[in-house]
């Protein structure tokens, strides 16, 4: 039994330990990412450095905002070029001869700018509230912690009352 109990301990820990160093859960905490996530949502977010791609929510470090944790979706990648024409933002991608448009929610100034090797560019979903690289620029690869692969569902609300 006491055999059992130590491998069931060690067990335990090592779970425990592997869970934390490859997984978290992320609280989503404003609504930069409507529809997709608002806030208070649950995502599971993989630690490990994945390869990212375009379209991913990553969530990163930002250096500009006193080194809080923040959610964006990659729409940026490295050796794009990144376009803003009025109200429009335009990504040329280098290796796919391919061009995205978003229309934004107000004009910006008119400026062309390329993706370094070791950068992104993120937006949030819902681009009137969005904090995001139109306002800070670029996010380094080091800066990313994780990129979200789940949507962790939400409770229920009941409510319990008199009737």
């Amino acid at each position: 039994m006491k055999r059992f109990f130590g491998f069931f301990l060690t067990f335990l820990a090592i779970t425990f330990l592997a869970v934390n160093y490859f997984f978290s859960i992320y609280i989503v905490s404003d609504n930069s990412l409507l529809p997709a996530l608002d806030k208070g949502s649950r995502v599971l977010v993989l630690n490990q450095n994945r390869k990212i791609e375009r379209g991913d929510l990553v969530v990163f470090i930002n250096r500009y905002d006193g080194n809080k944790h923040y959610i964006q979706r990659v729409v940026g990648m490295p050796g794009d070029v990144i376009e803003f024409r009025r109200d429009k933002l335009i990504v040329s991608s280098s290796n796919q001869n391919s061009s995205l448009l978003y229309s934004l929610d107000r004009d910006y100034p008119q400026s062309r700018s390329l993706v370094s090797d070791d950068s992104y560019y993120l937006l949030g979903d819902n681009l009137s509230v969005s904090k995001d690289s139109r306002l800070w620029g670029l996010i380094k690869r080091e800066d990313i912690t994780g990129v979200a692969i789940w949507q962790v569902v939400k409770e229920p609300t009941v409510s319990i009352g008199t009737l």
